[in-house]
């Protein structure tokens, strides 16, 4: 009978030390998210990845893509004043900010018709950005081609004269 009241007290007890403590959000990536399915939906969880594409603006929210390290993207959608900490968004002439971001995660957001995403509580930027060196051309490449090019020109050239003296 203790076992029990004791057992009972506890299950009435937990619910309640879950909501007054300060319960670390667990760290995901996009494919453990969408391979959960609804385990992890409404949870508050953390994200880390870099911000990609352009900034959606909407009235005092905006859209921004998150993408983590196997290249896999969520949208997550934060207030307007959150977004102006991010620098550089992620595309071919640009690295994007790699973030951290911590907020609540939807299979189905029925706030934006049934889209999976992320509603962002808290943003913090890793670690900034940069442009990408895209016009550096490769030294080497270039000289391997010049001499795969001759390579192929002289393989042609002995053909061409092998096949004149088999004729004569």
């Amino acid at each position: 009978m203790k076992l029990l009241f004791k057992s009972l007290l506890l299950y009435l007890l937990l619910p309640i030390s879950f909501a007054y403590s300060n319960v670390t959000p667990i760290t995901f990536t996009v494919s453990e998210l969408i391979n959960g399915k609804q385990l992890y939906n409404n949870l508050v969880i953390q994200f880390q990845g870099e911000v990609i594409g352009q900034r959606l603006s909407r009235t005092s929210h905006v859209w921004i893509n998150i993408q983590d390290a196997d290249h896999n993207a969520i949208g997550a959608y934060l207030p307007r004043e959150m977004s102006e900490l991010i620098q550089y968004y992620g595309t071919y002439k640009t690295r994007g900010d790699k973030v951290l971001v911590e907020g609540v995660y939807h299979i189905k957001c029925e706030e934006h018709g049934g889209d999976t995403d992320i509603h962002v509580q808290k943003l913090e930027v890793l670690q900034v950005g940069s442009a990408r060196d895209t016009d550096k051309l490769n030294l080497n490449l270039i000289i391997g081609c010049f001499i795969l090019f001759f390579v192929i020109l002289y393989l042609f050239y002995r053909k061409k004269k092998k096949s004149q003296q088999a004729s004569i």
